[in-house]
């Protein structure tokens, strides 16, 4: 084999084993609430795990939950009182607009993410206004 032949399988990407790309998809997740709102809030977390449904309520800002390995259909959702609970409605932080249609924001992921969720807003509103990952750096996610 040529020197050019051994440097070229080098610059090759190398093709993960089965047992890394289980590894990869069976990574705990968390995730972190962070309310800097005028109303009491709380995030609400469901997920499926070995054909069961889990929920997980936080209404504490800094709260963590942690999402066992191996769940899928995670649904991340907000709600705040004012005076009863109804949802966080999708808000485009980037834009600083409401979404059309006129919907509850709610974010899907199919394994456990590592993500931070903001919300805040004055006195009659509320939104999601940051969504972070395990680097604190902004996603862009919208749902």
């Amino acid at each position: 084999m040529s020197k050019n032949q051994l440097d070229d399988d080098e610059s090759q990407p190398r093709t993960p084993t089965s047992e890394e790309r289980e590894a990869d998809e069976q990574q705990e997740g968390t995730i972190k609430y962070i309310s800097e709102g005028a109303w009491l809030s709380k995030m609400i977390i469901t997920y499926s795990l070995n054909g069961e449904e889990s929920e997980a309520i936080e209404s504490a800002s800094n709260s963590i939950v942690k999402i066992p390995a191996g769940a899928t259909q995670i649904e991340v959702k907000f709600k705040v009182s004012r005076p009863s609970w109804g949802d966080i409605m999708k808000y485009d932080r980037f834009k600083k607009t409401w979404c059309q249609p006129c919907e509850p924001h709610v974010f899907r992921y199919e394994k456990p993410p590592i993500r931070t969720f903001t919300v805040s807003g004055g006195l009659w509103w509320e939104a999601v206004m940051r969504v972070s990952d395990e680097y604190h750096e902004e996603t862009g996610e919208m749902s």
